[in-house]
């Protein structure tokens, strides 16, 4: 498998993944239960990118740089 199917597979189910707390917390009553899946999200995001750092190393690649826009003028 080449490194551009691994990683549409990984976006797709990284995507999924997403979308199914999306609705969670679109289906949530409480502010509480929304705040639990909002942590519950960050997490599930930070290890989405530690993923994908992990498919880019085996694959030789570079880890991905940050984009900072915040010192451009609007």
């Amino acid at each position: 498998m080449t490194y551009e199917e691994e990683l549409s597979q990984f976006m797709q189910r990284a995507q999924n993944e997403r979308k199914v707390i999306y609705s969670e917390i679109n289906k949530a009553k409480s502010y509480q239960e929304k705040a639990e899946l909002g942590q519950k999200l960050k997490k599930l995001q930070k290890g989405h990118y530690r993923k994908y750092c992990e498919l880019r190393a085996r694959y030789h690649l570079p880890p991905p740089k940050w984009i900072d826009n915040s010192k451009e003028p609007i």
